[in-house]
């Protein structure tokens, strides 16, 4: 019938096409987006709670984890001084080796200049 009247009508699509606009359409829109507002703002919402609880049970968490660790890490806290300098003290045979390395370094630095001196750089 489309066809006929000089209408080609492949799909519903164009067929829409052919129905007058509705007087509303522009109320509706409105409508539309502000629904769509309004329920993504709910569900973002409700994603928040999850969120805001894990927030606040990792803290107390993390707080009481830091704590029990550093306990069981350094002792009591008369002993916290005595442990963490054991845990940093520089390994002997590590600090015999990092001296020798040093006074090659100046043996190489004074060579260094000498040779600039030499050059006239």
């Amino acid at each position: 019938m489309s066809a006929y009247i000089g209408y080609s009508v492949e799909n519903n699509a164009d067929l829409a096409l052919l129905e007058p606009a509705d007087p509303y359409e522009s109320e509706l829109q409105i409508m539309a987006e502000t629904l769509g507002y309004f329920r993504l703002s709910a569900r973002r919402e409700f994603d928040m709670v999850p969120t805001y609880i894990h927030h606040h049970l990792f803290r107390a968490l993390i707080q009481n984890l830091r704590s029990k660790m550093s306990q069981a890490i350094l002792g009591s806290p008369g002993q916290m001084e005595q442990k963490a300098a054991w845990y940093l003290a520089e390994d002997p045979n590590e600090a015999k080796k990092r001296a020798a390395l040093e006074g090659e370094q100046a043996v190489l630095t004074k060579a260094v200049k000498l040779l600039h001196d030499f050059a006239g750089f």
